[in-house]
């Protein structure tokens, strides 16, 4: 199984001054909408179906109204299985 391009982009330095990983956010790009209950959404990304909590999809995610974009924070994608940010 291939995953869709995911693009990372503009991450600021962590509290400590690390890099921030975890908080970079991550854009997926030709996802399908498959359903929308109360507390989310489900969608495919890739081969994969995940449901996507409504305080984990950021601002420019388009998959659950119209579009196919979906923009998480790294360490969301990674839960979702989507990458492993540990890496």
């Amino acid at each position: 199984m291939t995953l869709q391009r995911a693009t990372a982009y503009s991450s600021s330095p962590g509290k400590e001054g690390g890099t921030g990983l975890p908080e970079q956010l991550i854009t997926f790009d030709h996802v399908s909408f498959v359903e929308r209950p109360d507390l989310g959404f489900r969608c495919r990304v890739g081969g994969r179906v995940v449901w996507v909590g409504n305080l984990q999809w950021q601002p420019g995610t388009t998959v659950h109204v119209h579009g196919d974009r979906l923009i998480l924070r790294r360490a969301d994608a990674a839960e979702l299985g989507l990458l492993d940010w540990k890496r």
